[in-house]
């Protein structure tokens, strides 16, 4: 049963899309590498507070806590740097969005690779903490 018989939708000047834009792929990457952090934070979360609950109140698990804490803070403003960049070249480029389809692409293309390098910083500390802390 078709409801919408003879009906058709309006291009709106939309070319007819024959490729994958590359910020598609990207995004791809970047939930991905989302969903390891996310898994693999776990693990960690997990084997730190074994040996925080099993070593009790050693000069060991205190340094690992403020490791922790400090590795936290130090992503955190890592990825802060890069959203920031991206924000600043979005409010520059912003007039030409709705003017120019290729400057809309370029924008989406920052902003997903922009996205992939937020995450970096905590990719690269979650899975360096796992392969330490399972030895």
């Amino acid at each position: 049963m078709t409801l919408l018989t003879g009906y058709s939708f309006p291009n709106f000047g939309m070319a007819q899309m024959t490729t994958v834009p590359a910020w598609i792929n990207t995004m791809m990457q970047v939930s991905t590498k989302a969903w390891n952090i996310a898994m693999t934070s776990q693990q960690v979360i997990a084997m730190r507070l074994s040996m925080i609950a099993v070593g009790g109140n050693t000069a060991k698990n205190r340094n690992e806590v403020e490791r922790m804490v400090n590795e936290k803070m130090d992503a955190v403003g890592e990825s802060t740097r890069v959203l920031m960049s991206l924000g600043n070249t979005m409010v520059q480029a912003w007039p030409t969005m709705f003017t120019d389809p290729k400057a809309a692409e370029r924008m989406l293309n920052q902003a997903a690779k922009a996205s992939d390098r937020a995450l970096t910083p905590f990719s690269k500390r979650v899975n360096a903490n796992q392969k330490r802390l399972s030895r």
